[in-house]
C-alpha cells in the first residue's frame, strides 16, 4: 500500500514547473523550423545545405518532424563541402 501511495503522490502534471526551467521563449517555439534555422547564425552551413538540397521545402510541410541539427563547426568537421550536396540527400 505504501508503494502505490508513493506512486500516485510522485504523479503530477505541473507543467508549468517543468517548463519554468526551459531557455525557450514562448516566440521561439512558435516559430517553424525554417525560421528559427534562418535566424540562427550558429546553424547556417547546416541550414545552407538543406536549401541548396531542397530538403528545406520538406519542413513547409504539414507534419510532425524531429530534425537534429548540425552547428557550423560540426559541419566543417563532417568533410562535406559546399558543393557537396548529394551527400546531404
Amino acid at each position: 500500500m505504501a508503494f502505490v501511495t508513493l506512486m500516485l503522490s510522485s504523479c503530477n502534471d505541473n507543467w508549468a514547473e517543468y517548463l519554468a526551467g526551459s531557455s525557450n521563449s514562448e516566440q521561439e517555439l512558435s516559430k517553424t523550423i525554417t525560421e528559427f534555422l534562418d535566424e540562427s547564425t550558429e546553424y547556417s552551413d547546416f541550414y545552407n545545405m538543406l536549401k541548396a538540397t531542397g530538403l528545406d521545402k520538406e519542413f513547409t510541410k504539414d507534419q510532425q518532424i524531429t530534425v537534429w541539427v548540425v552547428k557550423n563547426d560540426a559541419m566543417a568537421r563532417s568533410g562535406i563541402a559546399a558543393n557537396d550536396t548529394l551527400r546531404m540527400k
